[in-house]
């Protein structure tokens, strides 16, 4: 998992094969779910926008809600602009806005450890 914090994104490193060499990310533009007051009810959400991606045997719920506290904290949005739109009636243009980048492309992912993304584990 990594971040973006401008726009606010999640990213989700996998492969398309367990034997593939090269790593992918699918990221995850959060709009207007960045200000949502409970990131645990936004990490839900996107999981049921997001199931080829956000699986909960693979990738706890906390660990998708924590990435969004921490987008909120740097970002400070924290809930004042959050309006409800429930999933069905999102236009499904933005809902597939998200893109498929290549693991070593140069993206302004943050990240301690690589330049290009932030890792959460």
């Amino acid at each position: 998992m990594c971040v973006r914090y401008e726009p606010p994104i999640i990213g989700v490193v996998y492969k398309k094969k367990e034997s593939d060499t090269k790593k992918r990310i699918y990221t995850i533009l959060l709009q207007k779910l960045v200000f949502h007051p409970d990131p645990m009810e936004a990490a839900r959400q996107l999981y049921q926008e997001h199931p080829h991606f956000l699986n909960e045997k693979l990738i706890p719920v906390q660990q998708v809600a924590q990435l969004i506290k921490k987008i909120q904290a740097v970002t400070n949005a924290e809930g004042d602009e959050y309006e409800e739109e429930p999933y069905n009636q999102v236009p499904k243009k933005q809902l597939f806005k998200n893109k498929n980048y290549d693991f070593n492309d140069e993206d302004d992912f943050d990240d301690d450890d690589h330049p290009q993304l932030n890792h959460s584990r």
